[in-house]
């Protein structure tokens, strides 16, 4: 069984693999420019108040959960 979740539900150590982004989502054009897309592995690192902060392709960023609240990933490990 594969388990996707929000990105926003990630908690701190858990990491997972895109599965969608809308289009319509404001970030899309954002993200896909600094080569985060379906596939792209990320791990939560931190997490508060609203924001949390991401490993992906070896950079940190820091995002708020209502942007990533649209954004589906999958569990690492469960492929």
């Amino acid at each position: 069984m594969t388990d996707i979740i929000c990105m926003n539900a990630l908690g701190e150590g858990e990491c997972g693999k895109i599965d969608k982004i809308p289009e319509s989502s404001q970030l899309y054009g954002r993200l896909a420019d600094l080569g985060i897309i379906r596939g792209t592995t990320v791990k939560c690192l931190r997490r508060k108040k609203g924001t949390a902060a991401y490993s992906i392709r070896h950079t940190v960023f820091a995002m708020r959960d209502a942007d990533t609240g649209t954004i589906t990933v999958r569990l690492c490990g469960n492929d």
